[in-house]
């Protein structure tokens, strides 16, 4: 697609600049239109690059899922570590 935008700029620049019947007046308003499409087009890129790093509902639930796995862990640890705190103070005399 970029390639695509970029021909027909380049196209539609070359067949205004090399027409021999092209006045100056059109050879700057193409200029100018060939410089709004790539400033247009480098938006369009960063948009497309912005979306494409957002994650997915399916990315989403896995890291759901992952981080309620890691809470569950954590819980598991932190009673396991009661318990022998529990014991240890227990087993003192």
């Amino acid at each position: 697609m970029r390639t695509q935008i970029r021909n027909r700029l380049w196209s539609a620049a070359t067949r205004a600049l090399f027409d021999a019947d092209a006045d100056t007046e059109r050879v700057l308003e193409v200029v100018s239109e060939v410089q709004q499409l790539r400033v247009w087009a480098e938006e369009l890129q960063g948009a497309m690059l912005h979306l494409i790093a957002l994650p997915t509902r399916q990315d989403v639930r896995r890291l759901h899922r992952r981080v309620t796995s890691l809470r569950e862990r954590v819980a598991e640890l932190d009673r396991a570590l009661a318990a022998i705190e529990t014991e240890r103070r227990d087993s003192r005399p």
